[in-house]
Parts: C-alpha cells; structure tokens; sequence
C-alpha cells in the first residue's frame, strides 16, 4: 500500500518531491526484477525493462522539472 501512494504521489507532484517520492519504488521494482531475471524468459525480462525504464524517466522528469524552477537550465 505504500509504494502504490509513494507512486501515485510522484505522478501528482511534478518537483523533486514527485522525484523523491518515485524512488524507492524504482529501488523496490529493481530489486525484484534482479532476485526474479534468471527464472523468466524474454517477454518477462523486456517487461520488467520496460518498467523500470519508465520509473526512471519519472524520477528524471521530476528532478528537471525541480531543476528548471531553480533555474539550473
């Protein structure tokens, strides 16, 4: 239940906090895709990659968004 509200607080908040929010479920999804990769086949492995692709462009597009409000770029 707490990783669903961290997430859904990243996807609501578009600062740093989003960012800071999203990450401990990137770390969580990651650490369960290394314990789970030598057990799947291709199409579990690609989707596991595809979702932790996605939780990282998050994190990314929250720490830019929090980067531009400051000015940085």
């Amino acid at each position: 239940m707490a990783l669903v509200a961290l997430l859904l607080v990243g996807f609501a908040v578009p600062s740093l906090w989003g960012g800071l929010a999203v990450l401990p479920v990137l770390l969580f999804v990651g650490w369960l895709a290394y314990l789970s990769w030598p057990s799947l086949r291709l199409w579990g492995r690609l989707m596991r990659v595809v979702l932790l692709t996605f939780l990282v462009l998050v994190v990314a597009d929250r720490f830019v968004a929090f980067t531009r409000l400051l000015g940085w770029f």
